[in-house]
């Protein structure tokens, strides 16, 4: 249905059809909510993998938040 693989080769979901998932939000409050939940989730274990620094990068970059600070210095923004 996306026209490209649902997983990609890592074992994680294709860029493409998170960028599709993040298009369905629009109201800004709603996206700055899930935005933190997402950093809450990936930070809970206090490690971020590349696959969690990966969606909460295009998250912020696709709606347009700033980037957290823990993310710019891995170089990821």
């Amino acid at each position: 249905e996306f026209g490209v693989p649902v997983w990609d080769y890592s074992g994680g979901l294709h860029p493409l059809v998170v960028q599709c998932v993040l298009d369905d939000v629009t109201d800004p409050q709603i996206r700055a909510e899930i935005y933190q939940i997402c950093r809450d989730v990936a930070e809970a274990d206090s490690h971020l993998s590349n696959g969690e620094q990966a969606v909460l990068q295009l998250t912020s970059s696709q709606w347009r938040l700033a980037a957290p600070t823990e993310i710019v210095q891995k170089g990821l923004s």
